[in-house]
């Protein structure tokens, strides 16, 4: 029997609705259940019963036998063991006026305080709407008093003091404190002791002030990553301002947009040729970091406060413009001095991260403003092989990698995390057998599922794992950080219990500011506080969640349409946007499709003004698309329809999008060489199509940067060269990179690996657990650990060797190798 509860009814008025749908229901009352399974003919699942996995029953006339004859008849209390449905719940009359209950649940679903809690719940509303049965039913609260305040409070009891400081204040006190450490290493092996990056920082924000800039002002970093960077951002901040990170690899529109919504003026470069060839015809001025001038070492005479702005970092947005997240000095502060960061796994952090990334706060600011070193990746895009070089000759203890560079690092290149003591990972869900297999190979790391919302700064929560945690089935997002409350409310802000989804607001010291330009939008996402002091706020997250018993936080999805695709934060809205502002486009939607397990990506759909050939105008789309959104926000498949399919209310018909094909060429070129035949079966397995055709590219198919970054691996591991990412960007189809295969310039010759100094030895890596070439123990028998050693001349192959020691040695031996 369905319930109708539109329009907030009383209870009194919503019985009377059970009422009227029950008496009309009864006329059908002995219709057969299994008929009606029969007819309805429901996707079936043994797993569960059809149609409906819970009963709710009020058995109001229980049989009265008396006595039968000389019998006395009373009923048959059965204890039931088994369930037929997930839940049964049954209310019977009591003697006393009351009513008592039975409920009946599968132990395979639930446990026991679930159930006492869920009964807990159902008698404190019943209580409340027999005491008041013209209360809404929206006003009525599953939680009594005690309960309410155990879940605003447990878990939220994070204050710690922080200081009454602003960032340039705070890295000057850890530059008189420490003014010959290393601050920065860079990847020529060159280093930056943090007093000669003050002096240079005051130099450039001298230079600042007097080009004009104002308190609070945004300035652009039109920057590569390297030592002017973080020079850049201490001076802009020095200085009075907040820095504004611009994508060198954004289209120039794009980089006009962002400097135009956050009201920049002012631009800081390290190829100012470029910069100022974007900014053509625009009054923003250019200002060369290369330049180091000479000019004061002091700090400029500027008040500073920690509730001042210190940068704007610009998101996806729902309305088809990015939205800039206004971040202050107390925001970063909050971060950075997070007790988290004191167990000295964070001595020496990778700076790998974009800065238009929010990550890069942590990579920077918390080793900057706690006396440790910023290991400094190389500039341009970073493939594996360059990201575990930089891990490996940095020395890097702590470590921030997005879920799915998480898991491709973890794959194809396990011995890159040697020397990293802690690693944090998130912007998507963590993979639970990602981090159990880390472990077991590596059993001294930390490995922290890092999560938090740019307008949170960075973190808010975290859930840390060891090889002691081990089996992990799944990786929650954990507690609050220090100083930020987390709340699980309705859609009437009010907590909902232990295991009920709802959505995370969060609150604390690393709340920003708000979205810059935009106070309607910032009123909507960032709303007032009903449970802390007069004047704070909260933020909406969006994300769906539900608490377990002992506090801890799991993700459970979104409200809204918003995802989170390798790392970056994706509006499809914002992306529809940008499609219907084509011209040749009549009409466009994105959505985000998950055809393959695990692979999420962006799809377009669009319906064209003319009628052009398909493939050619999807191919003008992308083009006309790339010259304006950023390369995450281009949907790696466009199809072309006819029309946008709608439901019958108009709305869009989601179910009636076609899956994208990944070629649709007919008149497609076979590969002709050995290499081309190569690279065309690692694409075609890589995007789990059939074939590839050498002129069709990689991210047209359907790829995107974490499956290039696999293919560079696979190519690496098993034909010893490296085609550096850009080249794939560059030039993705197979026609194009085949000729590097034989490139004798992108032969393999990586310098060995810098020695590490540890106390014990180091675990195997997967590759090395992956070379037993026999393991043929019989169960019952005797294992022997017999070492010996093989000198191999020439290039044998491993297999072969394998294969000729496993004869050698004999079937009833283990043989277990490690080179």
């Amino acid at each position: 029997l369905r319930t109708d509860v539109s329009g907030d009814p009383s209870f009194r008025e919503l019985v009377g609705r059970v009422r009227e749908t029950a008496l009309g229901a009864y006329a059908h009352q002995d219709l057969p259940f299994e008929y009606l399974v029969e007819r309805l003919q429901p996707e079936r699942d043994l797993s569960r019963n059809p149609l409906v996995q819970v009963v709710f029953q009020i058995v109001n006339d229980l049989p009265d036998w008396g006595a039968l004859g000389d019998l006395d008849v009373s009923l048959f209390q059965t204890d039931r063991e088994s369930t037929r449905m997930d839940l049964e719940v049954y209310l019977f009359p009591a003697d006393d006026g009351g009513m008592n209950g039975r409920l009946v649940f599968s132990r395979a679903l639930f446990d026991q305080s679930t159930i006492e809690r869920f009964i807990r719940h159902l008698d404190t509303a019943l209580r409340q709407l027999m005491a008041d049965p013209d209360r809404p039913i929206s006003h009525v609260s599953l939680l009594d008093d005690t309960e309410r305040e155990h879940l605003l409070t447990a878990g939220n009891d994070t204050d710690r003091p922080l200081p009454e400081a602003s960032l340039p204040e705070l890295f000057s006190q850890q530059a008189a404190r420490t003014p010959n450490a290393i601050a920065l290493e860079l990847p020529d092996g060159s280093t930056r002791t943090y007093g000669e990056l003050e002096r240079r920082a005051h130099r450039l924000a001298h230079r600042l002030l007097a080009a004009g800039l104002t308190p609070e002002q945004p300035v652009g970093l039109h920057l590569d990553r390297g030592p002017d960077l973080v020079v850049s951002i201490l001076a802009v901040l020095a200085a009075g301002a907040a820095y504004l990170p611009l994508d060198r690899r954004d289209p120039a529109g794009r980089t006009r947009l962002l400097l135009e919504e956050a009201d920049a003026r002012l631009v800081l470069s390290d190829r100012p040729d470029t910069t100022e060839e974007i900014l053509r015809g625009t009054a923003i001025t250019t200002l060369d970091t290369t330049a180091d001038t000479e000019g004061p070492d002091d700090r400029p005479d500027v008040t500073l406060h920690p509730d001042m702005l210190a940068y704007v970092m610009y998101t996806s947005g729902t309305t088809g413009v990015p939205k800039g997240v206004a971040v202050t000095h107390r925001n970063v502060i909050g971060l950075a001095l997070d007790s988290r960061w004191r167990n000295g796994n964070h001595e020496r952090v990778l700076l790998h991260s974009p800065h238009v990334f929010d990550a890069s706060t942590y990579e920077l600011w918390v080793p900057l403003l706690t006396g440790g070193r910023v290991v400094v990746a190389p500039p341009g895009e970073l493939g594996t092989a360059d990201l575990s070089r930089a891990v490996t000759r940095g020395r890097v203890t702590g470590l921030w990698l997005t879920a799915g560079l998480f898991s491709l690092l973890v794959d194809v290149s396990p011995e890159t995390f040697a020397t990293v003591r802690e690693v944090w990972a998130g912007g998507e869900a963590v993979s639970p057998e990602t981090v159990t297999a880390l472990l077991s190979a590596h059993p001294d790391i930390t490995v922290v599922d890092g999560y938090g919302p740019t307008e949170t700064t960075t973190f808010a929560s975290c859930h840390p794992v060891t090889a002691a945690d081990l089996p992990i089935r799944s990786m929650p997002i954990g507690t609050p950080m220090d100083n930020t409350r987390a709340y699980v409310l309705d859609a009437h802000m009010r907590p909902v219990p232990v295991g009920v989804i709802g959505e995370l607001y969060l609150g604390g010291a690393g709340l920003a500011r708000g979205y810059r330009g935009r106070p309607g939008l910032t009123a909507e996402r960032f709303v007032a506080d009903p449970f802390g002091t007069p004047g704070g706020r909260l933020y909406r997250t969006g994300d769906l969640v539900r608490r377990r018993a002992d506090g801890v936080i799991e993700y459970q999805g979104r409200a809204d349409e918003q995802v989170k695709i390798r790392g970056f934060r994706i509006e499809p809205a914002e992306v529809t946007a940008a499609l219907g502002r084509q011209k040749s486009v009549a009409a466009a939607v994105a959505v985000v499709r998950e055809d393959r397990p695990g692979e999420r990506e962006l799809v377009g759909y669009v319906v064209p003004r003319d009628n052009p050939r398909p493939e050619e105008f999807a191919a003008a789309v992308r083009t006309a698309l790339t010259a304006e959104v950023p390369r995450h926000l281009i949907p790696s498949s466009l199809v072309v329809l006819d029309a946008i399919p709608l439901t019958a209310s108009g709305k869009l018909d989601r179910r009636a999008l076609p899956a994208p094909e990944r070629s649709k060429s007919t008149e497609r070129t076979a590969p002709r060489t050995p290499e081309e035949r190569t690279l065309a079966a690692v694409f075609a397995e890589l995007l789990g199509i059939e074939s590839v055709g050498i002129d069709e590219n990689l991210f047209a198919l359907g790829g995107h940067s974490l499956l290039a970054a696999r293919m560079i691996a696979r190519i690496r591991s098993d034909l010893g060269v490296e085609i550096p990412l850009r080249m794939v960007y560059q030039h993705g189809t197979v026609r194009e990179l085949a000729p590097l295969l034989t490139d004798t310039a992108h032969r393999t010759d990586a310098p060995p690996l810098v020695p590490v100094d540890r106390d014990r030895p180091l675990p195997l890596s997967f590759g090395q657990r992956g070379l037993w070439l026999a393991d043929r123990l019989s169960p019952g028998s005797a294992a022997y650990n017999v070492p010996f050693a093989v000198r191999v001349r020439g290039g044998l192959d491993v297999g072969v060797l394998g294969e000729a020691l496993s004869v050698v040695v004999g079937r009833h031996e283990v043989l277990r190798t490690v080179f």
